[in-house]
């Protein structure tokens, strides 16, 4: 394979896996705030 385009298709991979690190970062800090909110609605209602 010609050597510019290996670095591209990698420049590509490495863009893509950061976009996937970026999306599972923000799919966790979005689980645990709906966790958190979660259990404040319980606390409110029970008291």
């Amino acid at each position: 394979m010609v050597p510019h385009l290996q670095r591209g298709k990698k420049k590509i991979s490495d863009e893509s896996e950061q976009i996937s690190t970026s999306i599972t970062d923000t799919v966790i800090f979005l689980g645990e705030n709906i966790q958190t909110v979660g259990l404040e609605l319980s606390r409110s209602i029970v008291s």
